[in-house]
């Protein structure tokens, strides 16, 4: 809040301390305001209501507090029942006030609650600090924030060229000529600069002799920046425009710090329009802070930088001293939102606090600032994960000796960066293969660890699982990952195939045992480093929903020391197949997952089936969706089928040469877990990155992350290639187009 107001007590206060005190009545009335919201104690309310009349006996009550003495005064009487602590500081102000008396002073409808804030000021040489100390006494929530503790006076020049010698001439003023400008000095003006304004002729003249004698603009308070910075809704006010808001704006930084801000900012115009504004549209009141927030054109910011929302009226013909909101005018302004409400009937032209203060809740929740589009446009997208080998490390070498199976290990890195990436608003979703009490062990509760100081952001997270039949979602109100009936109950399989399926396992388990059993060689060719058991002991098992019936350890090639040696889930896939399809379940499939596992579900559930539901669920396309795998092998490979599919995948595991020709397959390093981080790293860069650039120029790109991190990784790809072929000598000449919508075949 500004504090250059001169008028009646305020002026009389800065006066006595020869106007190095800034004016103190809007920090006391703001105070004010919130303690007839929150205050209980009517003798504060005294202490803010009570204006002294004349001068008969002040001077002798304020000796009286001082000295501890009793006298007869309703000064004595309002001080004697303050609480304690505004007790104490007020004694001290009235001291302090009395010390620095040297001249008559005219008490004449004073508030004496002035007289404490401006004092009080000029004993800690700052109003803000007063403010805060007085605050504090009135255990008040809310800090006012003076845009600077710069001490400064206002003046003014109508467009008659007469001149408006301090800020009351200018709330006062009745002229019929509107204000011209208004300007700020560190001193009152002197009689002499009075006359010499007053003498000149024509107002060019008049006003480059003003801009001659100013001194520099107030500096804005650090705290004002910060709360700025830190805001979610700025708002800027209707009032008194020249007396009291565009001085405000005048403070250097201040519009800098808007201009910076993420919040949400919205103009709220006046009902009426007073001396101070005669005629005034709402759009005129819109450029006319605009020219003062730019600090009378030193800087360059538009309209749309400054404001996402103006709040405008629209009131009946009737109505002349009404401002008409002219709404070509504020079309042409290019700012986001533009609000135009009907005035109610019997309206008095001031605006009624509790629906206005409603209505400004609900823009507050349903519009976006320019800030938000971005980020709402950064995030439209969604990374989507196989687990294990891209987040979940391999540990099979270290764990295997003493264990029965294998084993993969959270990689915190990648955990953390997960976690960062959910927290910024991005969706994540794992599409895995996997049990989900295996999802829930080795990821989902590592990561509920380092989230619980921010469990919303894992509502972002999405975890497909038991060969992506199964959708789980986070329940807040639960703090657990429940079933999504919707996706999940179409991959359910009905009772009677499932009784089926599991007699044509148990048969075809017998069979196999027996051929396994009949084998002399196959202890003397089975890698036990991978797979340490010295029996079979196979388990069958219906998961979770009864989405899958899943059968292991099936032995395969991949525990073999020998990779020419029979595999034989090979063998037993297509034993259970063929069994499928002679009792009618053809609509079955069998695949071979892990490095042990047969596993039988519905035909067409499968990895792309749960990234076209995560297209639809978040309404994005296909661009917009990036997928981490590692298995690609075309007859093994359990994300071959997001490739086939044209979902953009990045392969962070073994590099296959035959999908090199794959414009959505990208081979980006063959490290696993450590190549995810890299990406993920990369990307929350690029994020910060385009934020950072708003701020700096305010321009809103519609590309989602995804979109963009993408499209940096075909123009790296086609530069390789190009830089390839120029080295083997196979490229002369090129014409290339690298913008953001080139595709690879390009």
């Amino acid at each position: 809040y500004y504090a250059y107001d001169d008028g009646k007590s305020t002026g009389e206060i800065r006066r006595v301390f020869s106007n190095n005190i800034l004016g103190p009545s809007d920090v006391r009335k703001l105070h004010e305001v919130q303690w007839e919201a929150y205050g209980k104690d009517r003798n504060v309310d005294k202490f803010f209501d009570y204006r002294i009349k004349d001068n008969n006996q002040v001077l002798a009550s304020l000796n009286s507090i001082v000295n501890s003495k009793k006298y007869n005064h309703e000064i004595n009487s309002i001080y004697s029942n303050l609480p304690l602590k505004l007790k104490k500081i007020t004694k001290l102000a009235i001291q302090n006030f009395i010390n620095n008396l040297r001249k008559n002073i005219s008490f004449e409808d004073f508030a004496f609650s002035n007289l404490v804030y401006g004092s009080l000021s000029h004993l800690y040489g700052d109003m803000q600090e007063a403010e805060n100390k007085i605050r504090e006494c009135l255990g008040l929530q809310d800090a006012v924030l003076l845009n600077s503790s710069e001490n400064k006076f206002l003046f003014g020049l109508a467009e008659s060229g007469e001149l408006l010698h301090d800020e009351s001439s200018i709330v006062s003023y009745q002229g019929l000529s509107p204000i011209y400008e208004v300007f700020l000095t560190d001193k009152p003006l002197t009689k002499n600069s009075i006359k010499k304004i007053r003498e000149l002729k024509g107002l060019d003249k008049k006003k480059d002799f003003i801009v001659s004698m100013l001194d520099s603009l107030p500096r804005v308070n650090l705290k004002v920046e910060e709360s700025i910075k830190n805001a979610d809704l700025i708002i800027y006010s209707s009032g008194t425009q020249y007396s009291s808001l565009y001085p405000t704006y005048l403070t250097k930084g201040l519009s800098e710090a808007i201009f910076s801000s993420k919040a949400l900012k919205v103009f709220l115009t006046n009902i009426v329009y007073d001396n101070e504004i005669p005629g005034f549209t709402a759009a005129d009141q819109v450029v006319q802070a605009v020219y003062y927030l730019n600090r009378k054109n030193s800087l360059d910011f538009k309209p749309k930088d400054m404001i996402d929302v103006v709040v405008a009226n629209d009131p009946s013909n009737e109505l002349d001293n009404y401002l008409r909101p002219n709404k070509i005018g504020l079309n042409q302004l290019g700012i986001n939102e533009v609000f135009i409400r009907p005035l109610e009937k019997g309206t008095t032209g001031l605006h009624q606090a509790n629906k206005l203060s409603r209505l400004v809740a609900k823009i507050s929740k349903e519009s976006k600032s320019r800030y938000s589009l971005l980020e709402n446009n950064l995030n439209k997208c969604c990374i989507a994960f196989d687990l294990d080998d891209t987040l979940l490390a391999d540990r099979r070498e270290l764990l295997a000796k003493g264990f029965k199976g294998s084993r993969l290990n959270a990689d915190k890195t990648n955990l953390n960066l997960i976690l960062e990436t959910l927290e910024r608003g991005i969706s994540v979703a794992i599409v895995s293969g996997n049990d989900f009490d295996v999802i829930k062990e080795t990821f989902i509760n590592p990561l509920f660890k380092l989230a619980q100081n921010n469990l919303p952001s894992l509502e972002k997270l999405a975890i497909y699982a038991n060969g992506c039949c199964s959708l789980y979602k986070f329940s807040l109100r639960e703090k657990l990952f429940l079933v999504e009936p919707k996706f999940t109950n179409k991959n359910i399989i009905e009772k009677k195939s499932r009784n089926i399926i599991l007699a044509i396992l148990k048969k075809e388990i017998i069979s196999f045992e027996k051929m396994i059993k009949n084998d002399k060689n196959f202890y003397d060719y089975y890698d036990k480093t991978k797979w340490n058991f010295r029996g079979l002991d196979i388990a069958i098992k219906v998961r979770d929903q009864g989405v899958q019936v899943i059968t292991k350890p099936i032995p395969s090639y991949k525990h073999m020391l020998k990779e020419q040696y029979k595999d034989y889930r090979e063998m037993f896939t297509k034993a259970v197949q063929n069994s499928l399809k002679k009792n009618g379940l053809s609509k079955f499939e069998v695949f071979q997952r892990g490095w042990g596992t047969v596993e039988i579900q519905l035909k067409g559930s499968s990895k792309t089936l749960a990234l076209s539901n995560i297209l639809k669920e978040l309404s994005i396309s296909s661009k917009n969706l990036v997928f981490f795998g590692n298995e690609f092998d075309e007859t093994l490979g359990n994300d071959f089928s997001v490739l086939r599919d044209g979902f953009f995948t990045l392969a962070i595991s073994d590099k296959f040469d035959h999908l090199e020709h794959l414009p959505n397959l990208i081979v980006s390093g063959v490290r696993g877990t450590a190549s995810t981080s890299f990406h993920m790293s990369t990307m929350l860069e690029m994020h910060e990155n385009e934020l950072s650039k708003f701020l700096s120029t305010k321009e809103v790109s519609d590309k989602s992350l995804v979109s963009l991190y993408i499209n940096s990784l075909k123009k790296a790809k086609l530069l390789e290639q190009i830089d390839d072929l120029s080295r083997k000598g196979k490229l002369h000449f090129a014409s290339i187009n690298l913008n953001e919508d080139n595709d690879s075949k390009t």
